[in-house]
């Protein structure tokens, strides 16, 4: 069972952010384990079996890559996806701003909801993101928990447009999909290491870049819900077998 005790403190140093009404997880995935990410995106790469999932995707991108659960957990990334979503959902919920030594903080440990919390990925798949590739904006409506860690960066040229934010992540938290009247967006350059959760009805986007080479991202979907609430339920979907394989 996951306790505020047993994550790691690499993960409670992740930044909440409030920057426009929903908030935003955000930290540094630790370099030993992002070593593992970066070889996982470098072998699903190089794999002739990879499992093509752009079809389950809004995305215009040619390579966008499925990575079952197992593989996840033979690589040693699974467990901190899970305890990152865990601590963010605490966090969200339990407004954790006093010592983990107080009564208080004691207290909401043994609360009903949280001995009954369940967290679980309900997918994860890599971007391999090509000049002039982009996903337009959209949310993840399946799922409670949306988020991405950056891998790598393209080498990224002129793009001759004055107002095109190359290679970004750009997030809306308001109810214009553009963020005109309220300024409610929040652009986010990519930065290799960088991972953020949010809400999955939150509306978002990828922007095109121009220059050489791939951008690439991990990006991933969770559901959560209490066992002993059938109101909150939410199953998971199952990839058990994955989707189908392609060339």
């Amino acid at each position: 069972m996951i306790t505020s005790k047993n994550i790691p403190s690499y993960v409670k140093n992740a930044k909440i952010e409030i920057p426009m009404g929903p908030i935003i997880y955000g930290n540094a995935v630790p370099e030993k384990i992002f070593s593992k990410i970066e070889k996982l995106a470098e072998d699903t790469w190089n794999r002739p079996d990879r499992l093509d999932w752009a079809d389950e995707l809004v995305g215009h991108m040619k390579h966008q890559y499925y990575i079952p659960h197992d593989v996840l957990k033979e690589y040693g990334i699974y467990d901190f996806l899970i305890q990152s979503c865990w601590w963010y959902v605490f966090t969200v919920e339990y407004n954790q701003d006093e010592s983990e030594d107080s009564e208080n903080y004691n207290q909401r440990q043994k609360g009903f909801n949280l001995k009954n919390l369940v967290i679980d990925l309900e997918a994860v798949w890599i971007n391999y993101q090509e000049q002039g590739e982009y996903n337009p904006t959209h949310n993840h409506g399946q799922s409670n928990i949306s988020g991405v860690i950056h891998i790598k960066d393209a080498v990224k040229g002129d793009s001759g447009r004055k107002n095109m934010k190359d290679s970004t992540l750009t997030l809306f938290g308001g109810h214009s999909p553009i963020g005109m009247y309220d300024r409610s967006t929040m652009t986010v350059p990519c930065v290799p290491r960088q991972f953020l959760m949010w809400p999955s009805q939150m509306l978002h986007q990828v922007n095109p870049f121009f220059g050489e080479g791939q951008r690439i991202s991990m990006a991933f979907n969770y559901v959560s819900w209490y066992k002993h609430n059938p109101g909150n339920y939410h199953t998971p979907k199952s990839y058990s077998d994955g989707p189908a394989q392609t060339d």
